[in-house]
């Protein structure tokens, strides 16, 4: 559902007051909270080089399988989805009993909202080029021609009007990737320059939910501490009713309440007086939106609570499309400090994983100052005993 002329008046009233209060660095930032994604697990070649989270994606086939997808959930990503069969992801047995298998391998190439290609590459930063070299050879030397497996084609843009659109699946030519590097063999390479075709499927977000991203964090940033009360004729006091008139009437399906409900339930809102940083628990300045004017730790960054390695990605019937890690009811901000600290773990977990460490470190001081006093027990008595003798 496209932006209404309200809502795209309350989100320039946002900026302005961000670029009024703080900087227009401090307001681009904002902005690339949605509009930059993240690389994750995009082959250099393929990635679009942070753009907004929106654009087309590619999603290991893996993922489907992991995440219950349907060919019609997948649909829902408006921009298009490219299903990246890698390996032996095309012909491996375990995989061919799920019928949405067949139903992608039929779409391979195809300019439709959901489409495939076959790639051969190392997975998740694993070195080495074995599985991928065996999975090619297999490809090529069994597969490819027969039947209904295409002949591999080297990805491409399709240009458009001088362009290269970064969404729509009609934007792009051929059907496979190949990165082959590692052990004695020659590398294997489909690609020796970038294409730049896909963003991330774990850092999706349709413009409904990049809407939402940008209305919870501006809530937040309106309650830090040194917010001033009003800048260049905006008023903060109307601005947060206005943006939690807003969030009052959005809903997701893992979250209980409204987004207000959560904003003013995170532990960001409820650990101190104004916003807080939940790891180092200090209050957050507004000002720490723009790097060139504050520590470089104390930046503000896009936290999440359940990371996107986990490579989770759901369907939301509320509202009929897919949802990653990056979606509103999963974000908030935090110093970049914290986020480097927090790692991978939930708020509640990394804090449960601190304390434990904590125990066991506070146990071994224990038990190792213990062994310091043992032998005390038999030196002082010792030394007593010498000393009475000497008198």
């Amino acid at each position: 559902m496209p932006l209404s002329n309200e809502e795209e008046d309350l989100q320039n009233k946002c900026r302005n007051f961000i670029k009024n209060a703080v900087s227009d660095r401090a307001a681009e930032k904002f902005k690339n909270f949605n509009g930059k994604t993240s690389q994750y697990d995009v082959h250099d070649n393929l990635f679009q080089d942070r753009t907004s989270r929106k654009n087309r994606v590619l999603l290991p086939f893996k993922l489907v399988i992991s995440n219950n997808l349907t060919l019609a959930q997948l649909e829902s990503f408006e921009n298009g989805v490219c299903v990246e069969f890698v390996n032996d992801d095309y012909y491996n047995p375990d995989f061919e009993r799920f019928p949405i298998h067949e139903e992608l391998k039929n779409l391979i190439g195809s300019n439709d909202v959901v489409s495939a290609i076959v790639s051969f590459r190392s997975e998740h930063g694993e070195p080495g080029a074995e599985q991928a070299r065996n999975a090619y050879n297999h490809y090529k030397n069994h597969l490819e021609g027969t039947g209904n497996n295409p002949v591999l084609t080297p990805l491409s843009r399709a240009v458009v009007r001088g362009r290269f659109p970064g969404q729509g699946n009609e934007h792009w030519n051929g059907n496979a990737f190949w990165s082959i590097r590692g052990g004695v063999q020659a590398p294997l390479e489909s690609h020796t320059d970038k294409v730049q075709l896909f963003n991330p499927a774990i850092d999706y977000a349709n413009e409904r939910v990049c809407f939402d991203i940008e209305l919870v964090m501006h809530f937040f940033v309106l309650h830090c501490y040194d917010a001033p009360e009003e800048v260049a004729a905006i008023k903060k006091k109307e601005l947060i009713e206005k943006v939690g008139t807003y969030l009052a009437s959005r809903r997701y399906f893992d979250y209980p309440g409204t987004l207000l409900e959560y904003c003013n339930s995170h532990p960001t809102m409820v650990l101190g007086q104004n916003l807080t940083d939940p790891i180092r628990i200090i209050p957050i300045s507004i000002n720490w939106l723009d790097g060139s004017i504050c520590s470089n730790l104390d930046e503000l960054n896009l936290s999440h609570n359940e990371a996107a390695q986990e490579n989770r990605i759901y369907f939301d019937s509320l509202h009929d499309c897919v949802l990653s890690a990056a979606r509103p009811t999963n974000l908030f901000l935090s110093t970049k400090l914290s986020n480097m600290t927090q790692q991978h773990f939930t708020l509640d977990g990394f804090w449960r994983f601190t304390k434990e460490n904590l125990d066991k470190y506070n146990k071994a001081k224990k038990n190792n100052l213990s062994y310091l006093f043992i032998p005390l027990l038999f030196v002082i008595p010792a030394t007593i005993f010498l000393l009475t003798k000497m008198v």
